[in-house]
């Protein structure tokens, strides 16, 4: 049971890094997708700092 629930919490862990990285590449590629209050929240990704 014990394995089965840190198996479990692992996996969530993993999809909400992995979630988390997708967001970051996605903000600072392709920051005309996001709003402007989500640089607001994000405050290592700045729409300025993207070269194109």
């Amino acid at each position: 049971m014990f394995k089965w629930v840190v198996s479990r919490v692992v996996d969530i862990l993993i999809v909400f890094v992995l979630a988390t990285v997708l967001l970051w590449f996605g903000a600072t590629r392709y920051p005309e997708f996001f709003p402007q209050s989500f640089f607001q929240y994000w405050g290592g990704v700045m729409p300025s700092q993207v070269q194109r």
